[in-house]
Formats: C-alpha cells, structure tokens, sequence
C-alpha cells in the first residue's frame, strides 16, 4: 500500500494534503486503502469497465476532501503532532 499511496501522491500532486505519517493516522490510512482497493478494480482487465476509472476519480475527490478534514493535528504542516 506504502508503494502505491507513493505514486497517487506524486501522481496527482498530493503533497501538501498526505503527510507523510499517514499510516499512523487510522482513518487516512483506511482511506487510502480503500482507494487502493477500488483503483485495482477499476484497472482490472478483465472485470474493469470504461466507467470504472472516471468513477475512481470521482471518489477520490470525495476522499481528498475527508483526508483534509481529518488531518485535524496539521501533520501536512507541522510535522508529526498525534
């Protein structure tokens, strides 16, 4: 998972919205693994369909908006706190 939320914050220039202890914060953690789970569906190719991967968009855009309200301890600019 740590591979893969590497590439989705360079990919989608996430940098200033995961930090880097994310792991240790069990709901963003969730989060992104639940993305994970739903970007290996939508790229599956045999059982991945066309919409499947605008419909990962969408959630991840969901999702980023949780990811910020969680981070309630400012770890994308303070550091590690909680």
């Amino acid at each position: 998972l740590a591979d893969w939320v590497g590439w989705l914050v360079e990919h989608y220039g996430l940098d200033d919205l995961i930090p880097a202890c994310w792991e240790q914060h069990p709901p963003v953690a969730e989060e992104l693994k639940a993305l994970n789970i739903a970007w290996v569906g939508a790229n599956d190719p045999i059982d991945g369909r066309p919409p499947d991967l605008l419909l990962w968009h969408e959630a991840l855009q969901r999702c980023v908006g949780r990811i910020r309200e969680w981070d309630r301890a400012k770890c994308r600019t303070r550091g590690h706190v909680a």
